[in-house]
């Protein structure tokens, strides 16, 4: 069965350790895409840190980002949104309350937006995350303003062990409600309880008339493992975490520093 749809994790996956993409990985799926194959982009970041990618590589491509709460189609079509699930207010407010009272660092993202407390004992993290991911960011006086709004996803930020606690704290709170992830060591991601990369994957799908069969995915993190799982082609890097190995069809012999990406095209797409 043909591979139609080819969707790619970013960091630890497309991207190797500098953030750049190898040439053997734009090759093969500029080769992918001359053969008739369509490109997500698949990523816990937001749309406008995803898109430049898109440059990078030569190609025109769908974006699946905040882990799949919003899916946007190409630039050539004006970037329409294909998914859209946030997080409801309800857990939002109470996440915003938390940090309010806390003075723990809070990304929150609205309408591609990416909104912080301008606060200097927490600008430390938010200048960390974006010195990671290059996503543009709007410092206000407060996020008690965007109470009421159903934002995308949230993002606490904090040390590991610190991230680990307030884990546990707000699972007995959200369990049900929100779905709680852990992505880099300093992010804890508040979610739509019912979306995930795989999920969104297998909606974009059904929009595009593509068969998941004929889907392939690779990933690295715990954050990839149901994209992976719910492929037609699920591929894990060589770098990546148990719970995405566990979850592959295949593994790569290349990391994500080796062009790992390029292998799995070759071998499933080429």
């Amino acid at each position: 069965m043909p591979i139609r749809l080819i969707a790619l994790d970013l960091d630890g996956t497309l991207l190797d350790g500098g953030k750049g993409v190898p040439a053997e990985n734009r090759a093969a799926l500029q080769a992918a895409v001359e053969g008739g194959a369509t490109v997500v982009l698949a990523s816990g970041r937001m749309t406008p840190s995803i898109a430049p990618y898109a440059d990078v590589l030569g190609i025109d491509v769908m974006i699946l980002g905040y882990n799949g709460a919003r899916v946007v189609g190409t630039a050539a079509e004006g970037r329409p949104v294909l998914v859209d699930v946030p997080l409801p207010s309800s857990c939002a407010d109470e996440v915003i309350d938390y940090h309010e009272a806390n003075g723990v660092q809070l990304n929150y993202y609205l309408d591609d937006m990416l909104y912080s407390r301008d606060d200097d004992s927490m600008r430390p993290m938010a200048e960390l995350y974006v010195g990671r991911t290059r996503s543009p960011i709007t410092y206000v006086e407060s996020l008690q303003r965007f109470k009421g709004n159903d934002p995308t996803k949230l993002i606490l930020m904090a040390e590991e062990p610190e991230r680990n606690r307030l884990h546990d704290e707000f699972l007995p709170t959200l369990d049900g409600r929100a779905k709680l992830i852990k992505t880099d060591p300093e992010y804890l991601e508040f979610l739509n309880v019912d979306i995930d990369k795989g999920v969104a994957l297998n909606m974009l799908c059904d929009t595009l008339g593509i068969p998941i069969e004929e889907s392939m995915a690779c990933g690295d993190g715990d954050n990839d493992a149901e994209m992976i799982a719910a492929a037609g082609v699920g591929v894990a890097m060589a770098n990546a975490s148990e719970k995405s190995l566990a979850a592959a069809d295949y593994v790569t012999t290349h990391d994500h520093n080796a062009a790992g990406v390029a292998e799995a095209v070759h071998k499933f797409v080429l």
